[in-house]
């Protein structure tokens, strides 16, 4: 396979081929059957991808191409991502595209997460400072609630609505380590921390944390906060 070819099965799949060319190719695809097989794999390829996938399907192929340092055939044709796309898995390196789409692991996350809703209508450090981070949270304004949030006084429940918001904006090692944080100062929101780390290190494949956590929550006889969800979840894993 060649980018040639590949440039070919684009050109007539969104035919745009010359006509003197489109009945060449066709002709040449009736008596190569080589060629009718890789372009049926071209086209196998290209219908997987959703136009949705282009962005994250671009950064793959680039950090693909930087990383591994492939051939000056796959370089030159880079900039068409669908044909790059068809090379990198004709060379065998298809493995590399599952990071495209979501892992089993990502999917229990997007199941089981739910954004946080805080229900407690006084809180201890609810300053006018902290209530205008928290109304910029509750309007679904997550980064911006996320850089005022941070911009307050370090304690259990600043780093608890940051986390929320780096959840959010898909900041995971961050949001981590600013629930490990509330884990570490207090007694402020400890069961929706620990059933937002078993999430997230979940997402992150960190299979023994996520089940301590998991059973933490089964095994916490003072709180029945995401009992079921955390048994649900269990025996998915």
């Amino acid at each position: 396979m060649n980018s040639e070819n590949l440039e070919r099965f684009e050109k007539y799949h969104l035919d745009e081929l010359p006509e003197n060319e489109r009945l060449a190719f066709e002709k040449d695809l009736e008596t190569n059957e080589s060629l009718a097989n890789e372009y049926q794999n071209f086209v196998q390829i290209r219908n997987s991808l959703t136009n949705t996938d282009n962005e994250r399907l671009r950064n793959k192929i680039s950090e693909i191409i930087k990383q591994e340092k492939l051939s000056r055939e796959i370089r030159i044709v880079s900039k068409n991502y669908w044909i790059a796309a068809s090379l990198l898995v004709l060379f065998g390196l298809s493995f590399y595209f599952y990071g495209i789409y979501p892992s089993k692991n990502e999917k229990l996350y997007s199941e089981f997460h739910t954004s946080y809703v805080e229900t407690i209508s006084v809180l201890s450090s609810n300053t006018s400072s902290f209530g205008k981070c928290l109304d910029l949270y509750n309007r679904a304004d997550y980064a911006e609630a996320k850089n005022c949030f941070i911009q307050l006084p370090i304690n259990a429940e600043t780093s608890f609505f940051s986390a929320m918001c780096m959840l959010e904006t898909e900041e995971y090692k961050s949001a981590i380590a600013a629930l490990e944080r509330v884990e570490n100062l207090g007694n402020t929101y400890l069961e929706e921390s620990n059933w937002y780390l078993a999430l997230v290190y979940l997402r992150e494949n960190e299979h023994e944390e996520t089940k301590l956590r998991l059973n933490n929550i089964l095994n916490n006889s003072k709180s029945s906060y995401k009992k079921e969800s955390a048994r649900r979840l269990l025996s998915r894993i």
